[in-house]
């Protein structure tokens, strides 16, 4: 990679940026783009100079040059869609992010920028996914822990908030915002314990049930095990297993009927037209595989959901 600004010119920019003077920093990095616009460097700094003076449609067209420079770089996508969900436009992002996840499977930073852009588009079960798999990949990204716990909270899961708040905090205690999360779940996961039983419980004489002979006994007594608020979390944790199975399979056949099949009829109608759409080939194979990949990608969240079922009820299982 070809160094375009000189030792001088990026300690100037650095303190530019670090005095909050972002309008100098730019015009002097425009200047040395417009000299050299091919130079990875120079458009990064300048597109993360234009992020942070929140020059957002800047930002983006620069990104946007730097993910055609250097096709294969994931950080160029991830930074693009970071910038696309800054500026709320969470759909791009998540094609941006999509297109990093076909160079890198395991970027814990797209799947992080993927969850803040589902849960931007109100898709809180496809959020929590993104964030379990950026945790996956990277279990000490503490904002990715502190995400998840807010989402959960919102979904009404206190116990599993409560749980990653705790992560969260375990890596670093001095987290403000974790520790404001932490107590809203705790609250909410005792109002939700009084809610069941606020003044304790009373026994009525009756006569025993008979036990079940072996023929008789079901999963019902598993059931009968949990006491309300056992009961409670455990119909939560189904609802949001169900909720992510039921977004994945929505993702999953919207994608294939409005992007793989349409992808699929345009590539072979370009093919069918020989010599006369031999210059669009390339650009329709490149839109029949980011169709192929977000399928790809539906289907990965439609085998996490079907195994967070499997868990679950491994789990109940277990308890019997």
């Amino acid at each position: 990679m070809s160094e375009v600004t000189s030792n001088e010119s990026v300690a100037t920019v650095r303190t530019l940026l670090r005095k909050g003077r972002y309008d100098e920093a730019i015009a002097l990095l425009e200047s040395e783009a417009a000299a050299k616009p091919d130079c990875p460097t120079t458009l990064l700094n300048l597109a993360t100079a234009c992020f942070a003076a929140n020059q957002l449609d800047k930002a983006k067209t620069y990104f946007e040059q730097l993910t055609r420079l250097r096709p294969a770089d994931v950080n160029a996508y991830v930074n693009l869609g970071a910038v696309l969900n800054r500026a709320k436009d969470y759909r791009g992002a998540i094609e941006a992010l999509r297109r990093g996840l076909q160079r890198d499977r395991r970027s814990a930073a797209a799947y992080y920028n993927m969850g803040i852009a589902h849960r931007g588009t109100g898709n809180r079960a496809m959020a929590v996914t993104a964030y379990r798999d950026a945790l996956d990949c990277d279990p000490d990204m503490v904002d990715a822990h502190l995400n998840l716990a807010n989402v959960l909270l919102d979904m009404g899961n206190h116990q599993q908030a409560v749980l990653h708040y705790n992560e969260a905090l375990r890596r670093k205690p001095s987290f403000a915002k974790a520790q404001r999360g932490l107590a809203k779940a705790e609250q909410k996961a005792a109002e939700a314990r009084t809610a069941f039983s606020p003044f304790g419980r009373l026994v009525a004489s009756r006569k025993p049930v008979p036990k079940a002979t072996p023929k008789e006994a079901t999963g019902s007594t598993t059931a009968a095990k949990m006491n309300p608020e056992e009961r409670a979390a455990d119909r939560r944790a189904l609802f949001d297993t169900t909720a992510v199975l039921a977004s994945a399979c929505n993702e999953l056949a919207e994608g294939v009927r409005d992007r793989l099949e349409v992808a699929l009829v345009r590539l072979n109608k370009t093919v069918a037209q020989g010599e006369a759409g031999a210059h669009l080939v390339s650009e329709r194979h490149e839109e029949f595989v980011e169709a192929l990949a977000a399928v790809q990608d539906a289907r990965g969240s439609l085998l996490r959901g079907v195994k967070l079922l499997v868990r679950h009820e491994k789990e109940i299982a277990e308890r019997s």
